[in-house]
């Protein structure tokens, strides 16, 4: 059996002068799910699109489970495509919404009623079959679309933005169904979001583009604590980024001049010594403590320990979050329990964090 659902090679679309998608390579294995994050404007959505059929790329071809579907009309096609605007019938009622497309096909009814009956199960409708889809919740018609897109068994189900319309609340509920009903079925899904955070809680891997193109793919821990680039660091999760010069190498680490502090860092293959690089760190991997002036600094020899003063404090709920001067006006955001120690703006602290948690990056 073939190991992947969905291989695109190559593809490439354009639109006029305008590139979308550019030599866009990526194997998506059978029962994945795997999230296509990017700013708005990255080719998305016009990629799935493109698996879908309903665009035809320029360059490059779309294999679904072993058959290559370039040229393929959309219904010839083993997928099917669930939008941000659900795109349910107004004038019939979820049964009918759902059954829609065995209808077509003339299936026998007592096999519609049965297929609708699971499919209500699945999305947790059970008993809604008769709801006019007008009274339905927002939360409530996208599962609805869900279970119009699933009756059809895809081998592959698309989703653009599927939770977008949702708030917070019923959004963060349905992305708990999608993976369970994702689980449950071990049907390869493709989605795209601009979401980041979601993308991490839905994904068994995430591929990261910008400008049409993969900027990187991998595992959602992997994208956090090891981004390749700066663009990657900046986009998935909160991190603090520093420019500075690499002015020493030795085995144990590298030192980086970052507005005249000395900051130690892990080794990193391409740096070589005079090389401008970025350093990322998170802030839940930086302490916070009070400067005590009679008190020497600590000088493990694994572990930054920098002066700064802070500069502003906000309260959020379970936790602080404070932005602090480091050095030659470079600011920095921490993040510490809510119950621990509390600092006011201008007062001077220490920040610390392992040498390890600095990831160097050299783009």
């Amino acid at each position: 059996m073939e190991e992947f659902s969905v291989k695109i090679e190559a593809v490439t679309k354009r639109f006029v002068e305008i590139v979308a998608v550019q030599h866009f390579t990526l194997d998506v294995k059978r029962g994945e799910f795997i999230s296509l994050l990017g700013p708005s404007g990255c080719g998305k959505t016009t990629l799935l699109r493109i698996i879908a059929g309903l665009e035809t790329s320029d360059q490059g071809r779309i294999v679904i489970e072993g058959e290559d579907m370039t040229g393929q009309t959309p219904e010839k096609r083993p997928v099917n495509m669930v939008f941000q605007r659900y795109a349910l019938f107004p004038h019939m009622n979820v049964f009918n919404n759902i059954a829609f497309s065995q209808v077509l096909k003339k299936r026998p009814r007592q096999e519609i009623q049965a297929k609708v009956s699971e499919m209500l199960a699945l999305v947790d409708l059970d008993g809604y079959q008769n709801r006019n889809v007008n009274e339905l919740s927002g939360g409530q018609s996208q599962r609805v679309a869900l279970a119009r897109s699933l009756i059809n068994q895809p081998k592959v189900l698309l989703l653009d933005e599927p939770l977008g319309a949702l708030d917070l609340l019923i959004r963060k509920q349905m992305q708990l169904e999608l993976k369970r009903i994702q689980r449950h079925l071990n049907t390869t899904f493709i989605y795209v979001t601009h979401d980041q955070e979601e993308a991490m809680i839905l994904s068994n891997r995430i591929v990261l583009m910008n400008k049409g193109e993969i900027v990187q793919v991998g595992k959602p821990e992997d994208l956090y604590r090891l981004p390749e680039t700066v663009f990657a660091a900046h986009f998935i999760g909160e991190t603090n980024l520093l420019e500075g010069n690499v002015t020493r190498i030795n085995a144990k680490g590298m030192e980086v001049e970052v507005g005249g502090l000395r900051i130690k860092t892990r080794l990193h293959p391409k740096v070589k010594v005079g090389m401008q690089v970025w350093l990322s760190i998170r802030p839940e991997k930086i302490d916070l403590a009070a400067d005590q002036p009679d008190d020497p600094p600590n000088r493990v020899n694994h572990r930054n320990d920098l002066p700064a003063i802070v500069k502003t404090r906000t309260f959020l709920g379970s936790s602080m979050n404070y932005e602090a001067r480091l050095g030659n006006q470079r600011l920095m955001n921490l993040v510490t329990s809510a119950e621990a120690v509390s600092y006011q703006p201008r007062d001077k602290v220490r920040i610390s964090w392992a040498k390890e948690d600095t990831v160097v990056l050299i783009d």
